[in-house]
C-alpha cells in the first residue's frame, strides 16, 4: 500500500460527504491508498454517510472509539495505516482533483523522501478560495527538515505534509494528547528531525476556514495553557535532539511560541479568563523570555523590544499590536 489517508471524524455530518468524494473521485487506483477512518465517537449522522462511502469502495477502514480528541484520533489511525506514507486529512477539507496521482507520483518518483509539503488553498463557506498567505514563492525544492523550518516555510498545519510513515515510527512522533495547537508541537519536532522535506511548489489541500467551530475562532484560557505546555515540550525536545549549532535559530521558533501565548488572545485580554491566565504563568514566561536576550545576536532595536518582552509582556502584545493596526 503507497499511501495511507487518516481521516478523523467528529460532528462534520454537513462536510464529510465533500471531503469522502473528493478523496475517492481521484484519477486514481483505489489500490494503491486506503482511507482510515476515524470515529472518534462522533454523536451526529457522519457515521451513517461514510457508511454509504463504505459499500461502494473496499480500500475504507473504520475505526471507532470514544471521544478522545483529534490528537489520538490521528495516532490511532497511524497505528493500523499499512501505507508507505501517510496523510492526515480533517474531515472538513477537501484535496484537489488530481491530489492522489501528483502526491503518489512523487513518491514512486523519490521513495527516500521522507516529507512531502505542499502550500494549501484557503476556502472559505461562500466558497470563495486563495492560496494561504505566505512570503514563500510557490516553487519546487528539496530542503533539509530543520532548513524548511528555519527558513519559516509554512508548517502549522498537518494536513499540508505526507509524511513517511517508518520515519514517523523511527522517530517516535505521535500528536500530544488533549492539547489545542498539536499541530504546531508536532511539526515542529518532526521538521526538524526529517533529513529531506520536498516541497511540491503547489496546492494539493483544500482548507476550509470556517467562521465557527475552529480553534483559532474563538480564544479559550487552555489555548494559551497549551501554547505554554507545546513550550515546555519543546524545550525538553531542545536539550535532547537540537544541536548547538542551531540554538539560535530554535529558539527564534520558541520565543515566537512564547509570546503566542499572550498575543493570540488579544481580543480577551479584558476578560476574567485572560487575566487568570496572565497571573498565573506572568513569572513564568517573563523568566523563559529573559533566555532569548543575547546583546551580541541582535540590533539595537530588537534588543530593546526582548528586553522589554522580559519586563512586560502583556504590555508588549499590546504595543506590537497598536503597531500592527496603524
Amino acid at each position: 500500500m503507497k499511501l495511507s489517508l487518516i481521516i478523523p471524524v467528529y460532528n462534520v455530518e454537513k462536510y464529510i460527504k465533500a471531503c469522502l468524494n473528493s478523496v475517492f473521485l481521484q484519477n486514481y487506483s483505489v489500490n494503491d491508498y486506503e482511507v482510515i477512518i476515524v470515529n472518534d465517537g462522533t454523536p451526529d449522522n457522519s457515521m451513517v454517510i461514510i457508511d454509504e462511502f463504505s459499500k461502494k469502495y473496499f480500500n475504507i477502514k473504520i475505526l471507532n472509539q470514544q471521544n478522545q480528541g483529534l490528537s489520538m484520533a490521528r495516532n490511532n489511525g497511524l497505528s493500523i495505516a499499512t501505507g508507505d506514507y501517510v496523510w492526515f486529512i480533517d474531515s472538513d477539507d477537501t484535496i484537489k482533483s488530481d491530489s492522489l496521482e501528483t502526491v503518489c507520483g512523487l513518491i514512486d518518483k523519490y521513495p527516500d523522501v521522507e516529507v512531502f509539503a505542499s502550500f494549501m488553498t484557503k476556502v472559505d463557506e461562500f466558497g470563495n478560495r486563495s492560496i494561504e498567505n505566505t512570503s514563500k514563492k510557490l516553487q519546487k525544492l528539496c530542503l533539509k527538515g530543520k532548513d524548511y523550518l528555519f527558513r519559516e516555510y509554512p508548517f502549522g498545519a498537518s494536513q499540508r505534509f505526507i509524511i513517511k510513515k517508518s520515519f514517523l515510527q523511527k522517530n517516535n512522533l505521535l500528536f500530544k494528547k488533549g492539547i489545542y495547537h498539536e499541530d504546531a508541537e508536532f511539526g515542529i519536532k518532526m521538521l526538524y528531525l526529517s533529513s529531506n522535506v520536498w516541497v511540491l511548489g503547489e496546492s494539493v489541500y483544500n482548507y476550509l476556514v470556517r467562521s465557527s467551530g475552529s480553534i483559532m475562532s474563538s480564544w479559550k484560557k487552555k489555548n494559551s495553557e497549551d501554547l505554554i505546555s507545546i513550550y515546555d515540550s519543546l524545550k525538553s525536545f531542545r536539550s535532547s535532539f537540537v544541536k548547538k549549532e542551531d540554538l539560535n535559530m530554535f529558539n527564534e521558533i520558541m520565543f515566537t511560541l512564547l509570546s503566542c501565548s499572550i498575543y493570540f488572545a488579544n481580543n480577551h485580554w479584558k476578560t476574567k479568563d485572560f487575566s487568570d491566565f496572565y497571573k498565573n504563568n506572568k513569572a513564568k514566561i517573563k523568566k523563559e523570555a529573559s533566555q532569548f536576550i543575547i546583546p551580541f545576536k541582535y540590533n539595537i532595536r530588537l534588543l530593546i523590544l526582548r528586553l522589554f518582552y522580559a519586563v512586560s509582556p502583556l504590555y508588549y502584545s499590546k504595543m506590537k499590536l497598536f503597531l500592527k493596526r496603524i
